[in-house]
């Protein structure tokens, strides 16, 4: 017996690392793949590796570190935490967690529309909440549907249509949050603006609204609104721009919308009546409440409120913005009319000394929030309009927004700044001193 073997009977019993008759022959110290070393031979391995795993060939198990998701005897077994499942070499991770395995937290930082925040995940609104359109809980609502505001509990009750107005004969009629028995009652101010000029009546994120302004024949020192050029976002986040004249015609991106026509794409719907009437809804800003404008193209007869003299047959634009009320979220939009959107005023009888004629004036106390300036305006109630009617007005201000001459003080202005701070350079431009404008269609 070699190497060490001893004789026993008819046989040699070899020690450990040798085999054979006489225990000649060493024992394999490796073997090639499939196989691996048992008493002292290579046998077939039984175990197969799946998933990218590689099989070592002397132990017969399999080493997983390349599939990298998987592990376990054959990399069979899903490595992904936290509820993620394994999808091809990676992990396909829940709402609230990121990393190879899902091993990280993380918070997406909004939901869908009908999603709320919970968890480090996004869970549904309850469908208990009907006319919901964004909520904080499963049983609170932020943002209700156009018609519908949030009640206190949470829910969404129904709301009086909100008409914010611009009317050319040039006043304009803003919706405030008043005490119930004046709920009815709008702020009116004049705005002559400039001859030629153009002027921001609304702007928010997704939409701007701009106003030309025109002089009266034969009246150089009025001027009325001859044309609306409206810029905005749509769904599929493309630039629209509509320009609608003192005729009422309109276009789409530079392509005329005929009488009688309805163009509508991604959320932005345009509505042509004829030659006196268009429509236009845009979609609201971040899955928001929808705006919508009309325009109504009039011949009318308008007075002079300083000597009472009449304007025959001006050809005018009364153009009404409208959306659903959403109240005490001030600071969202400006402009002409969006500046006053939503504002909260606190309305007292005006018992000081008068400057002027004596009328029923009120004092405004308007809260703009955000930490701006609470404006404190003189008005005087149910005054009479540039068409020799009476409106459910508080008729603040000068010609042009400013502070009233008739009192000495409260007398801040109607608007904030001054009439230049107002102009835009263009028909579409969206930029000007306060512009609320980040659409992706950003202009001069």
């Amino acid at each position: 017996c070699l190497n060490g073997g001893i004789c026993s009977g008819s046989t040699c019993t070899c020690p450990t690392g040798y085999k054979g008759t006489l225990c000649e022959t060493p024992c394999p110290t490796s073997c090639p793949s499939g196989y691996y070393v048992n008493n002292c031979n290579c046998v077939p391995c039984l175990q197969s590796c799946l998933n990218g795993g590689v099989l070592r060939n002397d132990t017969c198990t399999c080493d997983c570190t390349q599939s990298i998701v998987y592990g376990g005897t054959s990399c069979t077994a899903c490595l992904c935490l936290n509820g993620g499942a394994c999808s091809g070499s990676t992990c396909t991770c829940p709402t609230g967690y990121k990393g190879t395995l899902c091993e990280t937290p993380s918070c997406p930082s909004s939901c869908a529309p009908t999603q709320y925040l919970s968890a480090c995940r996004c869970a549904n609104c309850s469908a208990s909440i009907p006319n919901c359109l964004r909520c904080c809980s499963a049983s609170s609502c932020t943002v209700c549907a156009v018609g519908y505001i949030v009640s206190d509990c949470g829910g969404c009750e129904i709301a009086n249509e909100v008409d914010d107005t611009v009317v050319a004969d040039p006043l304009i009629n803003v919706h405030l949050v008043l005490p119930p028995e004046l709920a009815k009652t709008s702020l009116c101010y004049e705005f002559h603006g400039l001859s030629n000029k153009y002027f921001n009546l609304l702007s928010n994120n997704c939409t701007s609204i701009n106003a030309h302004y025109a002089a009266v024949p034969d009246h150089p020192s009025v001027n009325v609104v001859d044309e609306i050029a409206i810029r905005t976002t749509d769904l599929a986040n493309q630039c629209v721009d509509i320009s609608i004249d003192v005729e009422c015609s309109v276009s789409v991106n530079g392509v005329p919308v005929e009488p009688n026509q309805v163009r509508s794409k991604n959320g932005v719907k345009v509505t042509r009546y004829g030659g006196a009437e268009v429509r236009v809804t845009v979609p609201g800003c971040g899955g928001g409440q929808s705006l919508g404008v009309q325009v109504d193209c009039q011949s009318g007869t308008l007075f002079d409120r300083n000597d009472g003299g009449r304007f025959a047959a001006v050809r005018t634009m009364r153009v009404a913005v409208r959306r659903g009320l959403v109240e005490g979220s001030g600071g969202g939009s400006h402009g002409l009319l969006g500046q006053f959107w939503n504002i909260r005023a606190d309305i007292q009888k005006y018992s000081g000394v008068y400057a002027g004629p004596r009328y029923d004036y009120y004092v405004l106390s308007l809260d703009f929030g955000n930490g701006k300036k609470q404006r404190n305006i003189m008005a005087v109630l149910n005054s009479f309009t540039w068409g020799r009617k009476r409106a459910p007005c508080l008729y603040a201000g000068n010609s042009n927004g400013g502070s009233i001459v008739e009192v000495n003080t409260p007398n801040d202005p109607v608007i904030e700044g001054q009439l230049e701070d107002y102009i835009v350079s263009g028909k579409f431009s969206t930029r000007w001193k306060y512009s609320m404008f980040t659409g992706s269609c950003r202009s001069a």
